[in-house]
């Protein structure tokens, strides 16, 4: 009895106290690796679309700037900023009635090379080894071009119109064909085994 009270009473607190800090640092780690993940993948699948929205809405104020009897307005260029990224992801826009034409690809080549570098960075900082993985970064972002072009489309008024559910497919399906390629590229490579020189006897 004394043996057991012994060893149930001081001898027996300290490797016990081991075990429950080494769990407390994994359970720390692990949090801590959660939350930088859910940070990757906020930045990947709000970023895009923020910065192309941003991106044109400075251009058009420079051009409206610039242009002779151009009257300036930066909320003026935040409102216009809408229906033009809109029509950069080719989505079907109606002015005063009239569709608008096909517009150059350009804009939207460079939306989506920002989509895919987003795609691409989050799946370096989540190490996804498998591409089947990306859809954790994919998914995210297409529904962030989605939710924002139904909004631009819901909110729009005036001259300018766009359907919010052409809206939240097109942008929604440009944005999820993007990120595939660039976030399937992020497999581990194996290190290359380094061949040891043999030694002259």
């Amino acid at each position: 009895r004394t043996a057991q009270r012994f060893c149930q009473s001081g001898a027996m607190s300290a490797p016990q106290s081991v075990v429950y800090g080494a769990n407390d640092q994994v359970a720390a780690a692990a949090d801590l690796e959660s939350g930088s993940a859910r940070r990757a993948v906020a930045v990947a699948a709000l970023g895009p679309p923020a910065a192309g929205y941003l991106g044109l809405a400075v251009l058009l104020a420079l051009v409206t700037a610039t242009a002779p009897g151009g009257d300036f307005s930066a909320s003026g260029a935040l409102l216009a900023a809408g229906p033009a990224w809109l029509a950069a992801y080719h989505v079907p826009l109606t002015i005063t009635g009239h569709d608008l034409g096909v517009l150059p690809l350009l804009p939207t080549a460079l939306l989506l090379l920002l989509v895919a570098r987003a795609a691409r960075t989050a799946a370096v900082r989540l190490d996804l080894a498998e591409p089947r993985a990306a859809i954790r970064v994919i998914l995210p972002i297409a529904a962030a071009h989605a939710t924002l072009g139904t909004l631009i489309a819901l909110l729009a008024s005036g001259p300018v119109t766009a359907s919010p559910i052409l809206a939240f497919l097109i942008t929604g399906a440009f944005a999820a064909v993007a990120g595939p390629p660039a976030a399937g590229r992020t497999g581990r490579r194996r290190p290359r085994s380094r061949r040891r020189p043999r030694r002259r006897d």
